[in-house]
């Protein structure tokens, strides 16, 4: 006759792992996870988010232009207008592209000079 300690498997009883828990398929999985841009601190990191607030800025600002230029000056001026109050809100304002070029031309003078 059987008793339940029987049917139980011992309590450490050795057995093989199935092949998604394996040492390589969890290194594998660990790869496939998407890692971030941009880490904070990290080397370069300010820079590259310099440049990509320039990007924008600019972007931007070439959109105004090309609103003015076609003749859109209301839909220009909305723009405008929003990020005036956008501003006067609290919220965080547009970046001003001259200041952001001369944040990183110090940054390229300073590494030159390192």
């Amino acid at each position: 006759e059987k008793t339940k300690a029987d049917e139980r498997p011992a309590k450490h009883a050795r057995t093989d792992a199935p092949e998604d828990t394996k040492v390589g398929a969890l290194r594998d999985a660990r790869a496939d996870r998407p890692t971030p841009k941009m880490v904070q601190g990290a080397p370069g990191s300010k820079t590259r988010k310099l440049k990509g607030l320039l990007k924008q800025a600019e972007r931007d600002a070439a959109e105004v232009r090309h609103l003015r230029a076609s003749g859109q000056d209301a839909a220009a001026d909305d723009r405008q207008w929003d990020e005036a109050l956008r501003v006067a809100s609290g919220e965080r304002a547009a970046v001003d592209p001259a200041k952001v070029k001369k944040a990183l031309k110090l940054r390229e003078k300073k590494k030159k000079k390192s």
